[in-house]
């Protein structure tokens, strides 16, 4: 919505305002990372990105979580392939997340101090967590945090499409790879499931001649009285009908 905003003769200018629509609280959809390893470069900034296309999400993004997943055994063990990412001195990392209209959040930049390792890492920016300056500076990393910027900033975009997460290694001398990662996103629901519905319609004007055809939308239609109906357009003789079906249309 564009609104033009005025005091007395004086043009204050137009303000572009973004209003969601649909209600929130669609089912969140889980889409996961389940490529092989990706190492990340020593000590180039600019990092290495891994590509996690998500589909089948109905409606725009109403919220977003990000998660490291690791199995069973994760610990600080180098080079542990059940982490969901393996790096000495965790610290080194940061991690960018890119959704497919562009918009760019960092997740996690430079925490974690001396630890090694990530196990399973939420963040959810909705759920009154900590601050990712809050993690543990030694051993590997677990929990729920707030991340650096707020995930909301990707609210009311079309999630499907080509998301990337970016995993830079800022600093010499250590190494690891991403082994997992998931994106569990929520989307803007139009309206509840439709409601069965039936009746009647009367076809034909008051002295019983036929009208123009007339198309019946979402629904079946059985004769009562007059011509049967040919699907879901009527055309036969004048006469009470019964539809039965879902949705008003």
């Amino acid at each position: 919505a564009t609104v033009q905003h005025q005091d007395g003769a004086a043009n204050l200018g137009s303000l572009t305002y973004t209003l969601p629509t649909g209600a929130v609280g669609g089912a969140p959809t889980t889409t996961s990372y389940t490529g092989p390893p990706v190492a990340v470069p020593d000590s180039v900034p600019a990092g290495v990105n891994i590509t996690l296309p998500v589909s089948g999400v109905g409606g725009n993004i109403s919220d977003l979580n990000f998660r490291l997943d690791s199995l069973a055994g994760c610990d600080t063990t180098i080079g542990n392939t059940n982490a969901s990412m393996d790096h000495t001195f965790n610290s080194d990392l940061a991690f960018k997340l890119t959704s497919p209209a562009g918009t760019t959040v960092n997740l996690i930049t430079n925490r974690g101090g001396v630890g090694d390792n990530f196990c399973t890492v939420t963040l959810d920016d909705d759920g009154g967590f900590p601050a990712t300056s809050t993690m543990s500076a030694a051993g590997a990393i677990t929990g729920s945090f707030a991340p650096e910027s707020p995930l909301s900033a990707f609210d009311g975009q079309n999630a499907n499409g080509n998301w990337i997460l970016n995993v830079a290694d800022t600093v010499g001398s250590d190494t690891g790879s991403l082994r997992r990662y998931s994106l569990i996103i929520s989307g803007r629901i139009c309206c509840a499931a439709p409601a069965s519905i039936s009746g009647t319609i009367t076809y034909g004007n008051a002295i019983g001649n036929p009208v123009p055809p007339r198309f019946v939308k979402n629904v079946s239609v059985a004769s009562t009285a007059g011509s049967p109906a040919v699907g879901p357009v009527i055309t036969g003789t004048p006469g009470t009908y019964t539809l039965t079906g879902f949705g008003a249309g």
